[in-house]
């Protein structure tokens, strides 16, 4: 009833650029030790949510820096590490990126039973939630050219968006799992020459700077 005599706004997402400068910012006043790595990596992560900034941000200091010394009165005994990019993704649940380039190596070149078993563990190692993985995985599908035919990439594309959308109605993701690494098996077996992800993942300042 409130909604119905509500007028709703709806802002575009802020530029990545305008992010990382206020990040730099922030850090700098606030005395938050951060390398410009991680920077880039809360301003994707937050897909231009400038309050998921501040949270990120926020987060990794209490968890990194135990304290947030002001200048004037830190001493030369204390010293203060630099927050990186890996300490961001772990703070904020998400799969590394050496996990997203391990479980595309695994879906696209090992058995089926295999690369679950992999997945599976890496999964609950790192407390990975199945969504995460797959918006990481459709963001370096179109990212990166793979080794495969775009028909396989529009496959895999469709099957992603599926499985996202029935992984919310249902408790199951183990079954999700399984039918996410079945159609990466599919296209694999639509290419008849091994799969060398490394090779073409390897660039991550290109995926930092094209996926936003």
């Amino acid at each position: 009833a409130i909604q119905s005599r509500c007028t709703r706004f709806r802002f575009r997402p802020l530029e990545r650029t305008f992010i990382e400068k206020r990040l730099i910012y922030i850090s700098e006043n606030e005395n938050i030790q951060i390398t410009n790595k991680a920077i880039r990596a809360i301003a994707r992560l937050s897909r231009g949510d400038m309050r998921r900034c501040l949270m990120i941000l926020q987060s990794c200091a209490m968890m990194y820096q135990k304290h947030l010394y002001i200048k004037d009165k830190m001493t030369d005994d204390q010293e203060i590490k630099s927050i990186t990019e890996q300490q961001v993704y772990i703070s904020t649940g998400q799969p590394l990126r050496s996990d997203i380039r391990n479980m595309l190596q695994w879906m696209l070149n090992d058995s089926f039973s295999s690369a679950r078993e992999k997945i599976c563990d890496l999964q609950h190692t790192r407390g990975l939630a199945l969504n995460d993985i797959i918006t990481e995985i459709s963001d370096y599908l179109l990212t990166f050219k793979l080794p495969i035919s775009n028909e396989s990439i529009i496959y895999l594309l469709k099957m992603l968006a599926e499985i996202e959308y029935q992984s919310s109605f249902t408790n199951s993701h183990e079954i999700q799992l399984s039918a996410l690494i079945s159609a990466f098996q599919l296209a694999k077996h639509a290419t008849k020459n091994k799969v060398n992800v490394e090779l073409y993942l390897k660039d991550d300042a290109a995926f930092s700077d094209k996926v936003f």
